[in-house]
């Protein structure tokens, strides 16, 4: 909302919001992703994404996954164990920016 009230450029988007709550709905159920991660999905794709910017916040964010992904595998060499996504959803935001 903060970036609403100070930008005054709100990215409305309840459809992109509908299936990216959807789908992390169904990450959180089937794959195990955080309830943080799942809410904040939810908020960037309904006020942060700009309308045509929505394949290319996909993308940056997937990208950014996969490096998370990587250095977590570098640093304890195992894939198991939770990986915060919020740094890969908030840098696509600063990426579409």
């Amino acid at each position: 909302m903060l970036c609403i009230v100070l930008t005054r450029d709100p990215h409305f988007n309840p459809s992109y919001s509908i299936a990216a709550l959807a789908v992390a709905f169904l990450a959180y159920r089937l794959c195990g992703l955080g309830g943080g991660d799942v809410k904040l999905i939810a908020v960037i794709t309904l006020l942060l994404t700009p309308h045509g910017e929505i394949v290319n916040y996909w993308l940056y964010t997937s990208i950014f996954g996969l490096v998370l992904i990587a250095l977590h595998l570098l640093i304890f060499r195992t894939i198991k164990g939770a990986i915060a996504l919020a740094p890969a959803l908030c840098g696509a935001v600063l990426c579409i920016s």
